[in-house]
C-alpha cells in the first residue's frame, strides 16, 4: 500500500484501528463467556481451550453459505455446524440474528 496524502494515511490508520478494536472486543467476549460458563472450544489441534483466537473462530465460520432457493422464494443458511451454533449461543441473540435468514426473498 502506498499513500502520499497525509489525510489518506490517517484514514487508513483509523479504519485499521477500528477493525482491530472490533476483533479484540469479539475475542474478549468469547473468552469471557467461555470462562463464565465454564465451557471450552477446541483449538487447531483439537485440544479444548478457554482462550481461542478470533482468527480461529473466523476460520470455523468460513464454510457457512447463504443458499437461495428460487423455486420456494427462500434463503437458508448452509453448513451451519455444531461448533458454529456453540459460538453463536455464547455470543447471544444479537449475533444469532445474522444466521437466522429462513425468510422469503
Amino acid at each position: 500500500m502506498f499513500l502520499k496524502n497525509p489525510k489518506r494515511i490517517e484514514a487508513i490508520l483509523m479504519i485499521m484501528t477500528l477493525a482491530l478494536l472490533v476483533y479484540s472486543a469479539l475475542e474478549y467476549k468469547i473468552r469471557k463467556e467461555l470462562k463464565t460458563q465454564n465451557k471450552t472450544f477446541p483449538n487447531q489441534l483439537g485440544k479444548p481451550v478457554q482462550n481461542p483466537t478470533t482468527r480461529w473462530i473466523f476460520e470455523n465460520f468460513h464454510e457457512i453459505q447463504i443458499v437461495v432457493i428460487e423455486e420456494l422464494n427462500k434463503k437458508v443458511i448452509a453448513n451451519l455446524l455444531e461448533r458454529n451454533v456453540f459460538i453463536l449461543d455464547l455470543l447471544g441473540d444479537s449475533y444469532w440474528k445474522y444466521y437466522k435468514i429462513d425468510e422469503k426473498i
